[in-house]
């Protein structure tokens, strides 16, 4: 149990032993909200460098003020929505 900006979590870590091809990174850290089941944050450590034990991290994000369910229609999840005034390619 930890915490994220003060609210309790459960993280979840996956841990890569060894280095192959196929694994993108070394440790990846998961932290899941207790209050409503959805991921707060994320971390991604490398392998060790040289003669370190210490995985560098080399990629984080933190979801914070996260609202679900607030109406969007389907087309606002197409890329071609007027409102989002995407250039073409």
């Amino acid at each position: 149990d930890v915490k994220v900006d003060g609210q309790p979590c459960k993280c979840v870590q996956v841990k890569h032993p060894r280095r192959r091809s196929v694994f993108l990174f070394h440790i990846v850290r998961i932290y899941i909200a207790d209050d409503f089941p959805i991921p707060v944050r994320y971390e991604a450590y490398d392998w060790p460098v040289g003669d370190s034990d210490v995985p560098p991290l080399i990629e984080e994000y933190t979801f914070q003020d996260v609202r679900l369910n607030v109406g969007f229609s389907d087309a606002e999840f197409q890329r071609n929505y007027r409102d989002y005034k995407f250039r073409p390619n």
